[in-house]
């Protein structure tokens, strides 16, 4: 599998007690071309997957499957990967009522 570098978005880290990993979050360039045409900031993208629920991150990391995060306070949609410790935002939508997400894409609300 080929290395994605991504651009830097943010950090997040999961403590639990029995869990202890640090994330860093990412964008892919045609994440971050949409994050810019839709005028949707990396510290809003960042606190929707923050609101994630610590067990349902490990819990999708450990599927590996690609999430879809919808977040109805904010408005917005954020499809990410996991690659190991890195969550790598693919895309974003500036909308969270009618969102397509493929097969096999994990939707979590928050």
């Amino acid at each position: 599998m080929a290395r994605i570098k991504g651009y830097a978005l943010g950090v997040m880290s999961i403590d639990d007690g029995e869990y202890n990993n640090q994330y860093s979050i990412r964008v892919t360039q045609h994440g971050k071309e949409q994050m810019e045409k839709r005028n949707i900031s990396a510290e809003d993208v960042v606190d929707s997957i923050q609101r994630i629920p610590s067990a349902k991150i490990l819990y999708l990391q450990e599927e590996g499957r690609d999430v879809c995060a919808i977040d109805k306070f904010l408005g917005i949609s954020v499809v990410f990967s996991f690659h190991g410790n890195r969550i790598m935002v693919v895309t974003v939508f500036d909308e969270c009522d009618q969102v397509f997400a493929k097969n096999r894409t994990h939707r979590v609300f928050v």
